[in-house]
C-alpha cells in the first residue's frame, strides 16, 4: 500500500488547500485464506503453502515489496532457524498484514514522514526503563511493538495507541479491520457529540461486504437517496437507488461524494 497525495476539494470549506491522502498502489496485493496464508494447522489454519526450500521462500515471500516497507511477517530473525514454517510469524499472511501496513502509513504520518517503522528497532513498551514505560490502551502492551519516534509526538494517547497496537510483530496481538473501523466511528461520533462541524470525510457508515448467502436471503431493493440540503434540513433528493438492505444511507451517482454533499440520514 502506498499514500497517494491528491489535490486538494474546491469544495472543502475549511481546509480548501489542504491535500487529500488516499490509500492506493495495490500492484502487489495478493489474495489469502481466509483463516490466513501458511498459518499451521493446529492454530487453525491450512499449512504451509509456500514453496519447499528456503531459497524459493526468501525470493518470493520475503523480498517482495518495498525495501523499508516490509512487514514483520517477512523481516523477523525467525527465518534464520530450520523451524522458520511452524513459527507463529514467518510469512503467516492474512488481513492483519493489511492492518501493520496501516500502521506503517499512519506513523509515517504522525512523524511528519520520517521514514517507517523500523525493523532493526523492536521495544516492548512495558519493559522499557521506569521513565520510558508506556501502556497500551490502558494496560501492559502484549508484546513486542515498533515505530520509536510515535511517543515524542503530540498527538493523542488514543491515537498513539491504535498505531502502535497496529505496529505490533505479533499478527495476533494486533486489532482486526472492524475493531479498527469501529474505534474512529466512536472517536467521531464523540467529537460530533462536543459539537465539532464535519466536513464530509469523516463518514464510516459504509455496510461490510455481504456473504453470498446473506445476498441470496436478502436481496438488494430499491431505496430513496438521503441526500439532504442541511443538517436535519428536507427534502431528501428521493432518487431511487437499488440498495443492500444494511445500507442506511444511501446515495445516488449525483450525490454519492459526501465532501460536496455531506448532509443526508
Amino acid at each position: 500500500m502506498s499514500v497517494v497525495v491528491m489535490a486538494g476539494e474546491k469544495t472543502q470549506q475549511t481546509h480548501p488547500f489542504t491535500p487529500v491522502w488516499k490509500i492506493g498502489d495495490f500492484g502487489l496485493a495478493r489474495n489469502t485464506l481466509r483463516v490466513g496464508h501458511n498459518v499451521p494447522v493446529a492454530l487453525g489454519g491450512a499449512g504451509w503453502l509456500g514453496g519447499s526450500s528456503y531459497v524459493t521462500n526468501n525470493g518470493q515471500l520475503r523480498t517482495v515489496g518495498t525495501p523499508g516497507w516490509y512487514v514483520p511477517e517477512q523481516f523477523t530473525p525467525r527465518w534464520n532457524y530450520r523451524d522458520y514454517r511452524a513459527s507463529s510469524l514467518c510469512a503467516k499472511f492474512g488481513s492483519w498484514t493489511n492492518v501493520w501496513q496501516l500502521g506503517a502509513i499512519m506513523y509515517s504520518m504522525a512523524s511528519i514522514y520520517d521514514g517507517p517503522p523500523e525493523p532493526w528497532y523492536p521495544f516492548h513498551p512495558s519493559a522499557l526503563p521506569a521513565s520510558r514505560s508506556f501502556l497500551i490502551g490502558g494496560a501492559p502492551a502484549l508484546g513486542i511493538t515498533y515505530g520509536t519516534k510515535l511517543r515524542i509526538t503530540k498527538y493523542s494517547v488514543t491515537l498513539k495507541d491504535a498505531i502502535h497496537e497496529c505496529l505490533y510483530e505479533e499478527p495476533t496481538h494486533r486489532p482486526t479491520l472492524i475493531a479498527l473501523k469501529a474505534r474512529i466511528a466512536a472517536a467521531i461520533a464523540a467529537r460530533l457529540a462536543a459539537g465539532d462541524v464535519p466536513e464530509g470525510w469523516q463518514d464510516l457508515d459504509m455496510p461490510e461486504p455481504r456473504t453470498p448467502a446473506m445476498v441470496r436471503r436478502d436481496p438488494a431493493t430499491w431505496k430513496p437517496c438521503t441526500r439532504t440540503l442541511g443538517q436535519n434540513v428536507g427534502p431528501q433528493c428521493g432518487k431511487l437507488v437499488r440498495a443492500d438492505p444494511e445500507n442506511m444511507r444511501v446515495r445516488c451517482p449525483k450525490h454519492f461524494n459526501l465532501i460536496r454533499h455531506p448532509w443526508g440520514f
